[in-house]
């Protein structure tokens, strides 16, 4: 057997372990590989001998075989146990299969790398024959043959015992899902409010809200039901209601964690009161000052999923939250009924309820016709939901998805619903209906979302960062790959297999998790390839002995656990996450350096800290550059100074993350050999430079923030950034104040980065009195495309910025100023016409803001000016003493202001009536502005205070 090829598992052995439910849609995947992978367009020097070309079509055909009567091995496997067997035989291969073709395009990457080093030499001494001997390549590269070679040889053979056993199981050829991906409309925040009932929901509020209780010991409400049944959905609405959110001072929901974590739930608390995680670790010192935070104050604390088997260790909870006011409350959902003061059990929904559940989620944008010809099917489904919201929030669904009385039958009679497996729990069923039904990537993207613990907040990017490490994404163009995973994302969440998490002030939704049964589902289907093992001191993770076949691995680890004494006897392990604290990177294994073992396969690897722990790794061994299949890397939060050169041997390497590693100085001079790298996430550096090369990753779609100056003959200018046209989102330019040319600065080509849509221009130098005279020329040559959204500008020495620059900006929302201290002025920025929010800081040359700064032209006295702008603040203007409007009554100002701010202010006297009596105004900050708060406090007596009416903070 050839190096790095595993003997998979035979069949109907009596003696191997039982397995579960097996799925095989990494047939398909590695079908798909084969035809992007060994192409003449990826030929390696003369390409793959006869022999193993010939093994080649033979197992393109085996697998295509074997393929076509996968559906009908999937769907008798409960039955049949050998099948089952077969299936996990097949799966073992081609996970082999996808690693030995995974070498193949590494070994075309590194030509690649080769050759982009030769022209570069060339280039660099100026002789064409300045190259390294062609036999050189040659050997390498049938060297490199043989290897794959015998590997494809080996596993063919496999392959082929494996379709030859199939054809004794009489299979059928059954039509494969359609891979086509279908847009649906309805929105994925209304399909939860139905079920909530209404009166329950009202009495549960009305009880929140109830102020006659006379203990000043807080009152203890409990929803109680079994699971998927809803009560997490009713607490959520009585949460999020208006006179609950009126009637207390604060409100905190925790997830009650399982087993009861005492210090876990205690910084939860802590993070809702502070905005920030607390990092004491005794739990006396942490109810302490929870009871001092709360002291005086009314307060809801939330306790959702509670087991009745912990209840008793949630008092020290309950006694520290006696200093808030009477009134005070704890909720707590929960399966079984606990000592509480009030309860409010939720029963199942009845079979009318379930059918206008159903009905509201398949059929949200279809005609009642439409509804009358597959009500009676619709019934019949409904009564194998036996109550549970849930089952029908999955079902229907899936359902939206399907519009014919035939495509509904086939649901209702599916086999499914015997299959013995799915009996362990009663909305599994439902669970693996939808999930049968999802093309054949999208499982795969699925599955691989059991790797995370119970109740992770998710990030879409990061997730489709990691799926387009594993491959699932396919390998075709970035941005192909990318739109892939975002319409792969939006059909789960469409299915209910993600829900929205967490939403900024904009509704935009910034996280997601999944529910609690839809994890435990993940983890069935996923049994043995992805685990998630917690580490408490000195146990052993590689003691699961299901450990051992794991693909993907997150360790969750207390501070200074040994985090897996035989982590490397993981030979297939594809990805490796760590959370927790990880202060040497030898308490992973025994010997560290055979975790960078260049047989094991790794796609991903996570070793970033939580913020707390940002001083924990301090130094990234060498050996990290054997990990040649690595894809994925993150070490954010670490406390490391620089990165080794070997890390550029990691030429498939797509995303680096490198945020608030707050020690890096400097990335390594040989980086440009990264030449697959879409992502450098690189906030919170102290980087000096950037190094010479980089502008050969063209392939670069991130790059958090690009750094000018230092580094001697090592460091890359302005100039560097020509090439990089896929640059896209957010691009910080660090230390503009040491370009000198301002042709570098042209050449940077801003303008025609159309994907950028937040820009960061930081005039910083290292020589910190020194005024660059072509500051203002070199702004000029910097123009942003013009679709940007978002614009910051600081440090900025010359006197203004040209109305030709920041006018055609005309998508701009969100605009920063800072440090601009040569400015007498402020630009004519009420002509923009989309900006939402503006911020202007430390303008020290800044006496007066008048007309100029709105924009409006002489004669126009029907001018809108600022006409979107929503925040206005001012902070830091310590010369400004006057703030001048005097434009027609005609010309509307400002007509969506909601928040006006001044801030240390000390001269300011007057804000103009125009701006200070808008309707619209909900917010009027004040701070450090003697004159302006005199004027218009709540113990003024003067004409000023009586012509507001918004409240000062």
């Amino acid at each position: 057997m050839a190096s790095g090829v595993h003997q998979a598992m035979a069949p109907a052995d009596h003696q191997q372990q039982e397995v579960g439910l097996v799925g095989c849609e990494i047939v398909s995947s590695v079908l798909g590989q084969l035809e992007t992978t060994i192409t003449p367009e990826n030929d390696l020097e003369g390409g793959l001998p006869e022999g193993a070309k010939k093994e080649l079509k033979k197992l393109r055909e085996n697998l295509q075989e074997i393929r076509d009567v996968l559906a009908d091995a999937e769907q008798r496997q409960g039955k049949e146990k050998r099948l089952r067997f077969w299936l996990k035989k097949l799966k073992n291969t081609c996970y082999d299969l996808e690693d030995v073709l995974d070498e193949w395009n590494i070994a075309v990457l590194k030509m690649q790398v080769l050759g982009a080093d030769q022209n570069a030499l060339i280039r660099e001494k100026g002789k064409v024959c300045f190259m390294l001997p062609s036999s050189c390549i040659c050997f390498n590269s049938l060297s490199v043959h043989g290897d794959i070679a015998r590997k494809i040889n080996d596993l063919s053979k496999i392959i082929d015992d494996i379709n030859e056993e199939q054809k004794k199981f009489s299979l059928n050829k059954i039509g494969r899902i359609d891979e086509k991906i279908e847009r649906v409309s309805v929105s994925i925040d209304d399909v939860s409010e139905i079920c909530v009932r209404e009166d329950k929901k009202r009495r549960l509020v009305e009880k929140l809200c109830e102020s006659g209780v006379k203990t000043k010991h807080p009152h203890i409400i409990s929803v109680v039901g079994t699971e998927g049944v809803g009560k997490t959905t009713l607490a959520q609405f009585a949460y999020n209601d208006n006179l609950v959110i009126n009637y207390f001072d604060i409100r905190i929901w925790v997830r009650a964690s399982d087993p009861f974590d005492e210090l876990k739930i205690a910084k939860s608390i802590i993070k809702a009161l502070k905005g920030e995680v607390f990092y004491i670790d005794k739990t006396g010192s942490l109810f302490q000052w929870i009871s001092r935070s709360i002291l005086g104050k009314k307060c809801l604390l939330v306790l959702d999923g509670m087991s009745a088997e912990d209840y008793q260790k949630w008092k020290p909870f309950y006694r520290c939250l006696k200093n808030g006011l009477p009134g005070s409350k704890i909720l707590i959902t929960t399966r079984k009924e606990v000592e509480s003061n009030d309860v409010f059990q939720v029963e199942k929904l009845p079979t009318e309820g379930c059918l206008m559940f159903l009905r509201h989620l398949a059929f949200f944008d279809r005609s009642p016709e439409d509804w009358k010809k597959l009500e009676n099917i619709g019934k019949k489904i409904v009564e194998k939901c036996n109550g549970f919201p849930f089952c029908v929030k999955i079902i229907g669904s899936l359902l939206r998805f399907k519009s014919t009385s035939e495509q509904w039958q086939k649901i209702s009679e599916s086999y499914i619903w015997e299959l013995k497996e799915l009996e362990e729990k009663d909305y599994f069923p439902f669970l693996f209906l939808s999930y049968s039904e999802l093309p054949t990537m999208i499982k795969r993207c699925f599955s691989y979302c059991a790797i995370f613990p119970k109740d992770y907040n998710m990030s879409k990017d990061q997730l489709i960062k990691l799926w387009m490490a594993q491959g699932y994404l396919g390998f075709g163009e970035d941005e192909e790959m990318e739109i892939k995973g975002q319409k792969y994302f939006d059909y789960l969440l469409r299915l209910s297999f993600f829900d929205v998490f967490k939403k900024d002030h904009d509704g935009t939704i910034l996280r997601y998790k999944m529910h609690d049964i839809v994890y435990e589902f993940a983890q069935f289907i996923s049994k043995f390839e992805s685990l998630t093992i917690e580490v408490n001191g000195l146990k052993d993770a590689s003691s699961n002995a299901a450990h051992q076949e794991a693909h993907h691995l997150m360790l969750m680890a207390r501070e200074g656990a040994p985090l897996a004494k035989s982590l490397c006897d993981v030979k297939k392990l594809r990805s490796l996450i760590i959370l927790g604290r990880v202060t040497d990177l030898s308490l992973l294994c025994n010997d560290p350096l055979k975790l960078f073992d260049q047989q094991i396969p790794l796609r991903a690897l996570d070793l970033s800290a939580k913020r707390q722990y940002a001083n924990s790794v301090k130094e990234i061994p060498g050996e990290i550059g054997k990990l040649s299949h690595l894809r994925y890397l993150n070490l954010s939060l670490l406390n490391f100074k620089e990165l080794p050169e070997t890390l550029c041997e990691l030429c498939a390497l797509q995303t680096l993350e490198l945020s608030w590693c707050t020690e890096l100085k400097k990335l390594p001079q040989g980086i440009e050999k990264l030449i697959n790298l879409r992502h450098i996430v690189n906030n919170g550096t102290s980087l000096e430079y950037m190094p010479k090369g980089i502008e050969r990753l063209t392939c670069l779609q991130t790059l958090s923030e690009f750094f000018l100056g230092g580094g001697s003959g090592e460091a890359c200018t302005l100039e560097c950034l020509e090439n990089l046209n896929h640059l896209r989102g957010s691009l910080s330019l660090k230390r503009l104040g040491n370009v000198k040319n301002v042709n570098e600065a042209k050449k940077a080509e801003l303008k025609t980065k159309r994907n950028l849509l937040s820009l960061h221009l930081d005039f910083e130098t290292e020589e910190k009195e020194k005024v660059n005279q072509e500051e203002e020329e070199i702004l000029v040559a910097l123009q942003p495309p013009s679709d940007i959204e978002g614009l910051e500008i600081r440090g900025y020495r010359g006197r203004d910025i040209s109305l030709d620059w920041i006018l055609p900006l005309e998508k701009l929302s969100m605009l920063n100023l800072h440090d601009c201290m040569k400015f007498e002025n402020l630009p004519a920025l009420g002509r923009l016409p989309s900006l939402e929010s503006l911020s202007i800081w430390n303008m020290q040359s800044v006496k007066r803001v008048g007309n100029e700064f709105l924009g409006i032209k002489s004669g126009n006295a029907s001018a809108i000016v600022f006409p979107k702008l929503a925040s206005l603040k001012f902070v830091d203007m310590e010369k400004w003493d006057r703030m001048l409007i005097d434009v027609p009554e005609e010309s509307i100002i400002m007509p969506c202001l909601r928040s006006l701010s001044f801030v240390h202010c000390p001269k300011l006297s007057k804000i103009p009536d125009r701006i200070l009596q808008k309707t619209t105004l909900e917010e009027l900050s004040i701070n450090w502005c003697s004159i302006l708060k005199q004027c218009y406090s709540q113990r003024s007596t003067g004409e000023e205070r009586h012509k507001i009416t918004s409240p000062i903070s």
